[in-house]
């Protein structure tokens, strides 16, 4: 069986939050291929930003996710850029699934396409 490149992964992540409500942002520009730009953004920044609005219409919650294959590891800039973010008090998942997702309190279980979207309580949140 063929791993799932980080490009799928990135996808199946994106389309979840999407089908939950968030809008979703990429972030670090694609260095590859025909079609590469240069990046704008800090060396380490998450590839995505994902918001969504608060189930009692008090704002947003804001999320960074990084995505990693199963086993891949974060590169020195991106450790830094994570623990900064951390200590501000932002959210950051790094992520290989939804169940990450899920596991870092950016989702709920009984978050469903069409269904009830649980919003977490930034007690039950962490950063």
């Amino acid at each position: 069986m063929t791993r799932p490149t980080e490009n799928q992964i990135a996808a199946q992540i994106c389309d979840y939050l999407r089908l939950l409500g968030w809008r979703v942002h990429r972030l670090e520009a694609d260095l590859r291929g025909p079609k590469a730009r240069p990046k704008r953004e800090d060396a380490g920044t998450p590839d995505y930003i994902a918001v969504r609005q608060r189930a009692d219409g008090a704002g947003c919650d804001v999320w960074y996710v990084e995505v990693k294959r199963p086993g891949g590891r974060l590169r020195r800039s991106q450790q830094i850029w994570i623990e900064d973010a951390r200590r501000r008090g932002w959210r950051v998942v790094v992520a290989s699934s939804v169940e990450d997702l899920v596991a870092a309190g950016m989702v709920w279980m009984r978050d469903r396409p069409g269904g009830h979207y649980g919003f977490a309580d930034s007690a039950k949140r962490r950063p």
